[in-house]
């Protein structure tokens, strides 16, 4: 009903103890295109208060732009996943958002969009647990991938080969449901292209139409500088030009110049 798309969970997570987490938002770890078809559903299955470590989220900060690695100066070569907690702390106090703590009774469910920051207070009571369960969704018609470990400059991405918990059948990637092709590159990360449709030519494919092409006409191209540079150094040639070099100087200086 929010989301105006058919859920698919893929993904459960089980906690006995508070994670304690730092600030983050799941929108590095999982994210799709278009962005934000991704949320999380934790379930208290006891309660939850200041001692045993409770969820805590910043309000409203789901509608803030999502943050990446490369936002940080990072590549894939050198991830600092530390850093960009400490840049979401930051960033919290700078904008003013104050974290709420979500104290829960058993059988509470709280629901976050995939770019809300939040994390887990440390567990104060020394024994205490915290049972609870996570589903994360994704939803219909999307690129499903991993922000942190994908290469948006180059359109790179280490895609999540996700299946419906509800039938256990695999979700194929798609972009609002248009059909797309995957090819997977050497490093493990894949690029994705819309597919064939009638006359329609995949993006990969027409390059290597392009490529195809530019190269026969270089071949062609040098083919005929070598004919032209066979002519200029022929006996015919130089004959011709010996002939007609006389009259065309004739025609330079005859009394048609407007000087002559």
């Amino acid at each position: 009903m929010l989301y105006e798309r058919e859920p698919i969970p893929f993904q459960t997570l089980n906690f006995q103890v508070g994670t304690e987490q730092h600030a983050h938002a799941d929108a590095v770890h999982f994210s799709c295109i278009p962005p934000r078809y991704m949320c999380g559903v934790w379930v208290a299955l006891e309660p939850t208060d200041s001692e045993n470590g409770p969820l805590f989220y910043y309000p409203g900060s789901h509608r803030l732009p999502e943050l990446t690695m490369y936002d940080l100066g990072q590549t894939l070569e050198e991830v600092r996943y530390d850093q960009y907690e400490e840049f979401q702390y930051r960033l919290m106090e700078e904008l003013g958002i104050e974290p709420v703590e979500f104290h829960a009774e058993k059988g509470d469910a709280f629901l976050w969009a995939s770019n809300i920051v939040h994390g887990g207070r440390p567990v104060r009571e020394a024994g205490r647990t915290r049972w609870s369960q996570v589903s994360h969704y994704y939803f219909e018609g999307g690129i499903y991938y991993t922000p942190v470990f994908s290469d948006p400059v180059t359109g790179r991405l280490l895609l999540k080969e996700i299946v419906d918990l509800k039938t256990m059948e695999p979700v194929a990637h798609s972009h609002n449901g248009r059909p797309l092709s995957v090819t997977k590159l050497s490093d493990g990360l894949c690029r994705v292209s819309f597919a064939a449709e009638g006359n329609e030519v995949p993006a990969d494919e027409e390059l290597l139409r392009v490529r195809r092409e530019l190269e026969t006409s270089r071949a062609a191209l040098a083919a005929t500088e070598r004919a032209l540079d066979d002519a200029y150094r022929s006996a015919s040639y130089r004959l011709g030009h010996a002939l007609l070099e006389p009259a065309r100087r004739l025609r330079a200086g005859g009394p048609h110049r407007a000087d002559g």
